[in-house]
């Protein structure tokens, strides 16, 4: 069956699932569907000067400090696998770094809103997640060791493990500044959270409303310039019927006479 007089074929009925835009629903799962790592870039890499990375690429592509990891993980393989084993690591490391950057720098103003949301969301994750990590750092820096006291005794308290002197940390932060770091790192963790959470889904479902209005716009636009094309050809090929119809009627009628 046709959807129209047109004779194309009705699309099958929607049973994906609900993102609650009625008609809109299998659009939006389409769009949703996309991956913003295909969306335009904010800058021109061949103009940046930078090309594709090589389909094998080996550690001499990558900085020392990108290097260094792989180079460890490769001595932990039997011989026979690393030369294979490199081209893979250092692909996914050199991909891993260029969507770094993307996330760093954004998206080309031609990506959909939904696209850009994504990557905003992304971009501040892992800013939470960079000053997570330093609280955590600094929370948890030593500068010594001394022995645990039993306060009911006042002697030593021995691990029953080892049979040595149990010891705590020095911190170099005092109690009091671990507190309130502790409090702060609390906070950045539940804002992430919530970022993970209801914040970012109702970023991500406004992004996608709008996503799907501009591609109805846009879908619209095609639309009205492939129907003028068709009726610019439709009115050129009948002025051009007319003129040869007239041009046949001239000869008809001055037989005729």
């Amino acid at each position: 069956m046709s959807n129209d007089n047109t004779g194309d074929p009705a699309a099958p009925p929607y049973t994906g699932p609900d993102y609650g835009l009625g008609d809109d629903n299998a659009l939006a799962h389409d769009l949703q569907q996309r991956d913003w790592r295909n969306e335009p870039r904010t800058h021109n890499l061949t103009r940046m000067g930078l090309r594709k990375a090589p389909e094998a690429p080996t550690l001499a592509a990558l900085s020392p400090e990108m290097a260094a990891p792989i180079r460890e993980q490769l001595a932990r393989m039997p011989a026979d696998q690393r030369a294979a084993k490199e081209p893979q690591l250092v692909l996914q490391s050199i991909r891993k770094a260029s969507e770094d950057a993307r996330i760093l720098t954004g998206l080309g103003a031609g990506a959909t809103p939904l696209a850009k949301a994504q990557v905003n969301i992304a971009y501040r994750e892992r800013e939470l997640e960079r000053r997570i990590d330093g609280w955590s750092q600094r929370l948890n820096e030593v500068k010594g060791y001394q022995g645990l006291i039993d306060p009911d005794t006042g002697k030593p308290v021995i691990d029953p493990a080892t049979g040595q002197p149990k010891m705590d940390p020095t911190y170099i932060m005092t109690t009091g500044a671990r507190e309130a770091g502790t409090a702060e790192m609390q906070e950045l963790v539940r804002q992430l959270a919530v970022l993970r959470g209801p914040e970012g889904d109702r970023e991500l479902e406004r992004a996608l409303a709008e996503t799907v209005k501009l591609e109805k716009e846009r879908r619209q636009q095609r639309e009205d310039l492939e129907e003028v094309d068709r009726r610019a050809a439709a009115m050129v090929r009948e002025d051009d019927i007319n003129r040869r119809a007239e041009a046949k009627a001239r000869n008809l009628r001055s037989t005729l006479g």
